[in-house]
């Protein structure tokens, strides 16, 4: 978050990121190895806060 004074007020920049989690699956069915394997896993545990 960037804030900006001017004389007239102050504005507030932002950013906001919109990610896709495509990919999302049961582990056990992915057949995934290695760094995809951790890659499905990071997936699963966003999801899984997201639906929190």
């Amino acid at each position: 978050m960037i804030e900006a004074a001017w004389d007239y007020g102050t504005t507030r920049f932002g950013k906001i990121c919109f990610v896709d989690l495509a990919g999302s699956e049961r582990l056990k069915d992915s057949k995934s190895e290695g760094v995809m394997l951790r890659e499905t896993a990071n997936i699963n545990k966003s999801l899984f806060a997201l639906g929190k």
